[in-house]
């Protein structure tokens, strides 16, 4: 067992946990986009028969009534696209916790290789350390008899 299985355990672990709340936040921004288009459409549709409304007449108090639901869609759509930006930041924040996550998790990972190949040189010249002085023994055995 390496001395960087546990870190890699560990940063795994955050990065997984970090995808899922990008995942989530992503969720949420698509959802606020859809609603966003829910909004402008109907703030559209809603223009659309108030401009038919207005030619066709329209008293006094129904164009009050109408500019005031219009200023209402309007903020409405102001509070959704602030609700958009904010799912956006919480995103790109999300994303950015998870690339550098990723980054350290590489980096154990690479040097968790470089002691394996270090472990793996040194066994190689301790294998062949033991060859040699096995061939010098059966030499100098051979030489005696």
């Amino acid at each position: 067992m390496s001395k960087f299985d546990l870190l890699i355990r560990l940063a795994q672990d955050k990065l997984d946990e970090t995808a899922k709340r990008m995942k989530q936040a992503q969720q949420a921004q698509t959802q606020a986009e859809a609603t966003l288009r829910q909004v402008d459409a109907f703030l559209a549709d809603y223009q659309q028969r108030v401009l038919h409304m207005a030619q066709r007449g329209l008293g006094v108090g129904q164009w009050r009534d109408a500019r005031l639901f219009l200023l209402k869609l309007e903020e409405a759509r102001q509070q959704q696209q602030h609700e958009l930006d904010r799912c956006v930041q919480r995103f790109l924040l999300e994303k950015q916790a998870w690339l550098g996550l990723r980054k350290q998790l590489k980096s154990y990972q690479v040097l968790q290789e470089r002691e394996a190949e270090r472990l793996s040189v040194r066994q190689r010249k301790a294998e062949q350390k033991q060859m040699d002085e096995f061939a010098a023994r059966i030499s100098s055995q051979d030489k005696a008899e």
